[in-house]
């Protein structure tokens, strides 16, 4: 799993939950009241349909096959586009990351550089610290059902005979936008500080969500040897300061230059974007 380089160069505690309800769907009302003319106008829109309509929009503009996933603020997720396949590649270190961090003190460095940095080495060291093989990979899932994310099963680094197989799991834009959300408004210790680690990334790191004012965010890319699909992917959050905007995003196709380039459209997009994409606000006062 190649940690991500410059563009161009192969290579418990308890959480607090996203407001729901009626205030939710009045603030996704209001930030989308543009698109709709007014929520429940005669157009019949909804605030989902306007919200798929601008995705749609976004995934149209990516040169090859790409799915978004964007937390919506009662708590669903909405999904636009289509892909082979969601390797999740270095978005993986992120859950990883938070769960290694709960074992104590010493693997703050090691956490930095695998988010901040993507070092694959400083990851399989974490993932170690789990127990290793599937004990390390059965922490992990657990990990990811607390975030709400009930399916993805991460891959032990001996089912690839690799160091880094846990990259080969396969990790949908929709779950990985819910855990996303999670992640956002978690008052747990270990994922407060990997949230703020996905801000301070290094340059060759600091691309798409990342380069938008409040971005929080997380790369993986890479080549899959046995099918020959190339993915780029991005999980992210965005503080916009009205509320956090929670999403995936996954980008494939059979050239891995050109793949990974692609994350640009998505750094072109959201600048202009961001407001029409609903928000939401955490019950402890994050966001």
């Amino acid at each position: 799993m190649p940690s991500h380089q410059p563009r161009g160069v192969p290579a418990d505690g308890a959480s607090a939950r996203p407001l729901t309800g009626t205030i939710g769907a009045a603030l996704a009302c209001s930030l989308l009241a543009a698109a709709l003319n007014g929520c429940g106008a005669a157009g019949g829109d909804s605030p989902e349909d306007a919200l798929r309509t601008r995705l749609e929009q976004l995934v149209a503009s990516f040169p090859d096959d790409a799915q978004v996933s964007v937390a919506t603020a009662d708590g669903g997720v909405v999904t636009v586009g289509q892909v082979p396949e969601s390797t999740a590649w270095s978005t993986i270190k992120v859950p990883i990351a938070v769960e290694a961090l709960r074992e104590g003190d010493g693997l703050d460095e090691l956490a930095a550089q695998a988010i901040t940095e993507s070092s694959n080495d400083a990851a399989s060291t974490l993932f170690d610290t789990l127990g290793g093989g599937y004990q390390s990979s059965t922490r992990v899932d657990n990990l990811l059902r607390e975030g709400g994310d009930t399916t993805t099963l991460t891959l032990p680094n001996a089912a690839l005979g690799g160091d880094t197989g846990f990259g080969m799991t396969q990790w949908s834009s929709a779950d990985q936008a819910r855990f996303a959300s999670w992640l956002a408004c978690s008052d747990d210790g270990a994922a407060r500080r990997v949230y703020s680690l996905m801000a301070d990334l290094v340059d060759a790191q600091a691309v798409g969500i990342e380069t938008v004012d409040g971005g929080h965010a997380k790369s993986g890319w890479g080549t899959n040897e046995r099918t020959g699909v190339s993915t780029m992917r991005q999980l992210g959050i965005i503080d916009t300061g009205a509320g956090l905007v929670a999403m995936s995003v996954v980008i494939t196709g059979h050239e891995y230059r050109t793949v990974t380039d692609e994350i640009d459209v998505l750094g072109d997009w959201l600048p202009r974007h961001e407001g029409e994409l609903p928000t939401f606000r955490c019950a402890g006062g994050q966001g």
